[in-house]
């Protein structure tokens, strides 16, 4: 595995830096999945199935670097353990809101205490802890919470994040002639919450700019726990519940996107919806109840050609959800 030689080069190329060496972190959103090194009697395999299985749960990135940590030896401050001596600081893309850099990438820069008891915790509030393999439950149980080997503290800059991509949306949508309302706070909580709250963040919205060509811009990233067969991601799930909860006039249209062009394991960033969506849902005899139930958002905008396809942006600060009025 790719992943699996990547945390093998970077370890051999870490524990040569000399007292004389400075060592430079570029640590961006998706780290996790890029570098990996399991702890010492730990299959890669079941590494793998562990992080799909807190995925497809919808465990937060908090509760799944809880995990991770405790079984990589790159993640939670091990890529910087491996350095002896050498001076080193980290800059960081940021996909995590926030900006916990603890959280990023699992934090392999970063030096924490690891509490195995909390990852027991969330295994177990995710039905995940009995399926474990044997030696899994019991690295967790025998593991005495501890606090990582002193080292000294490294400087972390974030060069970009979720505020970056909201401040340049703006920004393109002032230059295209629209009024920029930019909503307070971050989207984290489910789908289902999410599009309540920008639903009821319209209402008021709607009254104000009556007449005038706006935009709301909100950032964010939504939870989903999958439950149905079918294929698609976060931001298009969001699209379609929008699509069935909001009743949207000519003028009015929703566009949810994955900064990294990749939403979920699909082809397409996200989708948009407007006023044509229902009716050609209608006329291809689609029904939103059961492509919804089945978290199938994909097909249902394949077929109504609603999918956003911008391809692999090579960077992942989280996700933008606007709302246009012409």
């Amino acid at each position: 595995n790719n992943s699996f030689a990547a945390g093998i080069a970077l370890r051999e190329l870490l524990i040569q830096a000399g007292p004389r060496d400075l060592v430079l972190f570029f640590i961006s959103g998706g780290g996790s999945a890029l570098a990996t090194l399991p702890i010492p009697g730990v299959a890669l395999q079941d590494v793998a199935d562990l992080t799909n299985a807190l995925i497809r749960s919808g465990a937060k990135i908090e509760q799944m670097n809880i995990i991770r940590k405790q079984i990589d030896l790159v993640k939670g401050g091990g890529l910087a353990r491996m350095v002896r001596q050498s001076r080193m600081a980290a800059f960081i893309l940021s996909d995590v809101i926030g900006n916990s850099i603890e959280a990023i990438a699992s934090g392999p820069a970063y030096n924490e205490e690891m509490d195995p008891t909390a990852a027991i915790k969330v295994l177990q509030e995710f039905n995940l802890w009995d399926g474990l393999p044997v030696i899994l439950r019991n690295h967790f149980s025998e593991t005495k919470s501890k606090q990582q080997d002193q080292h000294q503290k490294i400087p972390h800059f974030i060069v970009g994040d979720n505020n970056t991509s909201l401040s340049a949306a703006e920004e393109q949508a002032v230059h295209c002639g629209y009024k920029v309302i930019c909503l307070p706070g971050k989207y984290t909580g489910t789908v289902t919450q999410t599009a309540e709250e920008l639903i009821a963040a319209l209402s008021d919205v709607r009254q104000r700019m009556d007449g005038l060509k706006y935009c709301v811009i909100w950032g964010g990233e939504p939870v989903v726990r999958v439950s149905g067969s079918g294929l698609g991601g976060r931001n298009q799930h969001l699209a379609l519940t929008l699509a069935k909860a909001f009743k949207l006039s000519d003028r009015g249209c929703f566009v949810c996107i994955a900064t990294d062009g990749d939403d979920g394991p699909t082809d397409a960033a996200g989708a948009f919806v407007n006023a044509a969506t229902i009716q050609k849902a209608g006329s291809l005899g689609l029904n939103i109840d059961r492509f919804l139930q089945e978290f199938d958002s994909y097909h249902f905008f394949e077929a109504t050609g609603q999918l956003l396809r911008i391809g692999p942006t090579g960077t992942n600060v989280n996700d933008l959800l606007f709302y246009f009025s012409e």
